[in-house]
């Protein structure tokens, strides 16, 4: 039984463009780790990083600030995949 074309076609347009909402708030939280990131090391590091990298909470509070875009940019992957996945299932042949 053939599907519509207009909701294959939405369907795929949806998909697309959550994969890439995913990524552009990937990018701002990168952005805004990364600013976090400064901060912590500016206030707790001062120039002895290799006291901070032996230090286990610090370490971690450098890495914590990029988890969301960590996490971001794993969906949007997984979203380009279900879209690639859909547009060939749909594929006209």
């Amino acid at each position: 039984m053939e599907q519509d074309p207009n909701k294959i076609r939405m369907e795929a347009r949806a998909l697309l463009m959550k994969a890439r909402l995913y990524r552009y708030i990937a990018v701002v939280f990168a952005l805004v780790g990364l600013a976090i990131f400064l901060a912590i090391y500016l206030s707790h590091v001062e120039g002895r990083l290799l006291e901070a990298l032996s230090n286990p909470l610090i370490l971690a509070s450098f890495l914590i600030p990029f988890l969301p875009a960590l996490l971001l940019s794993w969906l949007s992957g997984r979203t380009e995949k279900k879209f690639y996945a859909f547009l060939e299932a749909h594929r006209k042949k």
